[in-house]
């Protein structure tokens, strides 16, 4: 019979390791001669479930030894898992032992409960990681179990055998109205079962999540994977009938180089590659090229930076002149970011369209309506004149609950008239983005702040602005006069669109105005006031404030130049 001291130091070996198969053998050697062990097996047995649809069956010698007596087994003992398994171990003798006593059974019974329980903790361990790293519905590596392979293959040297791939389902959205949700996840299911048949030895297919998966495929094969995703056919249930679904992939691909072998870039690359190749492209598929990597890397600096830049006042005002076209005066302005960042300007289309996908485009906004409220306070206290300043605002601001309250907030601690400022915002398509627009216009009106509209006429909404949106300008986009000929129809819809805003009470600018033959269209269709490179482009405090201390243009110089 085992005493304490035996026992403690079996339980100890066995808990050294999560794996009860690494610690078994040394925990039972422990025990071995004192209970006539000579050799133990576990034959494990799941059938197919739901979530191993293969079932899953192992046999293991977890412990061997010189002088076991051969032939059958004189021990056995069964065990059930909670997930339906059945765990059966037999146990063989020592050569000096011709049966066990009572005694000795208790105690083989005892040592064989505990590597069962150690063995069941260390398989639901085990579960845990694999379903933390897996895709429930495919289960297929997810983007955290891609990573962890990703992170091996480069340790082992062997990364740079591979492409890596991101893509994304056309129109599946489509596929799942038609055969409903439960169908479309039979559907995704099949589709990533026929790409993992078709994976070779040391491929590996992720499953993000939805319609998008990853996949690092060897080189050769490149071609090969993408006509596989340019369109496969799976088939999907419909009353009782196979259907035939045509699955076509718009995909990201990068060539990994020894300049590129983090996972992290490589997803990175891929997926920008994929999103390239989808909203900007329209194409099937698109190669990660060095100028997209280039940008990449400049993003992540840029990322990295910005909130440095804000506390350092990195971006700086550069004010447009806005000019009523019958007295030639200048009448307002609009407020543009421009910033100064190791001594050059980073232009504003390398980081708003960041920063907006990231959601600190507010603090960005923010700030220039702080910064225009600062300038018109000192213009005011320098006795200048000042005009109306216009601040943009993304659409993601309006997401904000509290943006009015802020927005009044800036204006009221910088002492100046409300009438000096004016929030010009993008009108949008999204009838949720919709919704909350309107209640912010309608709580500026409210507050007695001038709001405008950018980019009228870009939208597929714009009469529903006219219609529902309390707005007392509207800006005119410069696409409507930018054709190098304006035809009859232009004029007809330029004409009717400045007719209705004036009916409505809405003043009217159009921006981007460059040439003078521009500007005697507008006067002729009723647009007096304009903002564009005819008159000035934008310019710093410093030089808007000759313009205010002037106020008016000179036509037959604006006409010559």
């Amino acid at each position: 019979m085992l005493c304490c001291d035996e026992f403690s130091k079996f339980l100890g070996i066995l808990n050294s390791s999560e794996n009860t198969y690494d610690v078994a053998g040394r925990a039972l050697d422990e025990v071995s001669e004192l209970l006539g062990i000579g050799k133990v097996t576990s034959h494990f047995y799941l059938p197919p479930t739901v979530t191993t649809p293969q079932g899953s069956e192992s046999l293991t010698t977890l412990y061997d030894r010189v002088g076991t007596v051969p032939g059958e087994p004189s021990y056995e003992k069964s065990y059930r898992t909670m997930e339906g398994a059945a765990v059966n171990y037999n146990v063989w003798p020592l050569g000096r032992v011709t049966m066990w006593t009572e005694e000795e059974l208790k105690d083989i019974d005892t040592v064989l409960d505990l590597i069962f329980m150690h063995n069941g903790r260390f398989r639901l361990i085990s579960k845990m990681k694999q379903v933390a790293m897996t895709n429930y519905l495919t289960g297929l590596p997810n983007s955290g179990g891609l990573m962890a392979r990703l992170r091996n293959y480069y340790d082992e040297g062997i990364l740079l055998k591979y492409n890596g791939f991101c893509f994304n389902l056309r129109s599946f959205g489509l596929i799942n109205r038609k055969f409903g949700q439960r169908e479309g996840d039979s559907i995704i299911k099949r589709y990533a079962a026929f790409l993992q048949s078709i994976m070779e030895p040391g491929e590996i297919l992720s499953h993000f999540g939805g319609d998008n998966f990853a996949a690092l495929i060897l080189k050769d094969r490149t071609e090969e994977f993408l006509n596989i995703l340019g369109g496969t056919i799976i088939y999907g249930n419909m009353d009782g009938k196979r259907v035939p679904v045509r699955i076509e992939a718009v995909a990201g691909v990068l060539e990994i180089d020894s300049t590129l072998q983090n996972p992290r870039q490589i997803l990175e690359q891929c997926t920008l590659a994929m999103q390239v190749a989808k909203n900007t492209l329209s194409k099937p598929y698109f190669f990660a090229t060095e100028e997209m990597k280039t940008r990449a890397f400049r993003e992540k600096r840029i990322s990295a930076h910005f909130r440095e830049a804000i506390r350092d006042e990195e971006f700086q005002i550069y004010y447009q002149p806005k000019v009523d076209t019958c007295t030639y005066r200048v009448v307002g302005a609009e407020a543009l970011v421009r910033w100064f960042w190791d001594g050059r300007i980073v232009p504003p289309a390398d980081f708003i369209p960041l920063v907006e996908r990231e959601g600190s485009v507010t603090d960005l906004d923010l700030y220039m309506l702080e910064h225009a409220c600062r300038d018109i306070a000192d213009w005011c206290a320098r006795g200048l004149d000042p005009v109306t300043v216009s601040v943009n605002f993304s659409r993601r601001d309006i997401s904000d609950p509290l943006l009015a309250q802020k927005v009044m907030n800036i204006i009221n601690n910088s002492g100046i008239d409300r009438k000096y400022i004016q929030i010009e915002v993008t009108e949008t398509t999204s009838e949720d983005e919709c919704a909350k627009l309107i209640g912010f216009l309608n709580l500026m009106n409210s507050l007695g702040i001038e709001t405008a509209i950018d980019d009228f006429g870009s939208g597929y909404s714009s009469l529903n602005t006219l219609r529902n949106f309390a707005v007392n300008v509207i800006k005119i986009d410069r696409s409507f006069i930018a054709n190098d000929s304006i035809t009859i129809k232009d004029e007809i819809v330029l004409h009717n669109i400045i007719d209705m805003a004036r009916e409505l009470k809405i003043d009217v600018i159009t921006e981007g105005v460059e040439h003078w033959d521009q500007l005697q269209l507008l006067k002729k269709v009723g647009c007096y006031t304009i903002q564009g490179f005819l008159f000035d482009r934008p310019m710093p405090k410093e030089e808007f404030e000759k313009r205010l201390e002037r106020k008016i243009y000179d036509p037959a110089k604006i006409k010559d130049a």
